[in-house]
C-alpha cells in the first residue's frame, strides 16, 4: 500500500479505511473485506523557502511530463499545446510567503 510521496520524498502509506476487493473482473466481485490502515496523517507541503518541482504535482489535466534537459529532470508540458493544462499541488503550507517565483520555458518548435 506504500507510495513514493513527492512532498517528502519517501515512501508512505496513507491512513484510512479501505475495502480490498478479490474479482475476476470489475463486473465479479467474488470477495471483499475490509481493512483499516493507521498512521499519521501527512503535514501540508512545505513550499516556502524550497524549490517544488513541477513535475511534483498530486493530480493534473491534460499534462505530460516531458524531460526537463537532455541531461536530466523531469517537467510539464501541456498534452495539447492549443488547449490549457492544470497542475494542482494540494495542502500546500504557504505560511510566511511574500512573493511567487516560477521557472518557465517555451518550445520554439510548438509556440
Amino acid at each position: 500500500m506504500a507510495h513514493w510521496d513527492v512532498a517528502t520524498g519517501a515512501f508512505t502509506v496513507d491512513p484510512g479505511r479501505y475495502e480490498v476487493l478479490l474479482a475476476r473482473s470489475a463486473a465479479d466481485i467474488v470477495l471483499s473485506a475490509p481493512l483499516t490502515v493507521s498512521g499519521t496523517q501527512a503535514a501540508p507541503r512545505a513550499l516556502v523557502s524550497r524549490r517544488t518541482l513541477a513535475a511534483d504535482f498530486d493530480d493534473y489535466t491534460d499534462v505530460s511530463l516531458v524531460d526537463a534537459t537532455r541531461a536530466r529532470g523531469d517537467a510539464v508540458a501541456p498534452a495539447d499545446p492549443a488547449h490549457p493544462a492544470t497542475l494542482l499541488f494540494r495542502a500546500a503550507d504557504l505560511s510566511g510567503a511574500a512573493r511567487f517565483e516560477a521557472e518557465v520555458a517555451r518550445d520554439r518548435r510548438t509556440g
